[in-house]
């Protein structure tokens, strides 16, 4: 059995929804739902690699006031919802097998802060080791990404990796990841879908 584990987070430990993000942009800027999300596009990739943060692009693109901006952000961080589910099998599956985590991330600086403050009460979380793109200045699926991952911790090469996007798993198996697909977004809450996705990770992992 392989020991080590790779947990993405988006759509793995919870569920991104960028809509009321979307939604909080148009009502206090005026913004359209189309440049919205070309805004979005755009900072999204530069603040995953540290570059940037959120707070300055919003300030700066839409000069916003002080009580706008916060609003803004607060809806920024409320994009990720922790699947309770999810989480609690992960710790269970976790424990019982002794594995060691790692959290891989395509994140900015502000989230990853955040996650922090989310997973808080999950001791693997807690524990496990983060490999974020905003730390690493690379991101999925990007060879670097993965590359730096193998050379930093060697005793993860191999390991069952699971993500939401295909793309970034078909990167990981180029480079040595036992890959796990997994989509909490295409699975409702608390089902019967759910549960057996999640016991279909717990084989893949034995």
């Amino acid at each position: 059995m392989n020991r080590y584990l790779c947990l993405d987070v988006g759509n793995v430990l919870g569920r991104l929804d960028m809509k009321p993000f979307i939604k909080a942009l148009e009502f206090y800027t005026g913004s359209s739902e189309e440049l919205s999300y070309e805004f979005l596009a755009h900072i999204q990739k530069v603040q995953d690699l540290g570059l940037y943060s959120i707070r300055n692009e919003l300030k700066y693109k839409f000069n916003v006031d002080s009580n706008v901006l916060e609003a803004l952000l607060e809806s920024w961080n409320q994009i990720l919802t922790p699947d309770e589910r999810a989480l609690n099998f992960y710790a269970n599956m976790i424990d019982k097998f002794g594995l060691r985590v790692m959290i891989v991330s395509n994140v900015g600086i502000e989230h990853s802060k955040n996650f922090d403050v989310i997973f808080d009460k999950h001791s693997f979380f807690k524990k496990a080791i983060k490999h974020y793109s905003c730390f690493v200045g690379a991101r999925k699926p990007t060879p670097v990404y993965y590359h730096l991952l193998n050379e930093m911790y060697p005793e993860f090469r191999g390991a069952v990796y699971v993500d939401d996007m295909v793309e970034n798993l078909e990167m990981g198996e180029r480079f040595g990841f036992r890959t796990h697909h997994l989509n909490l977004s295409e699975i409702a809450p608390n089902s019967i879908e759910l549960e057996r996705a999640l016991c279909s990770l717990e084989f893949a992992i034995t």
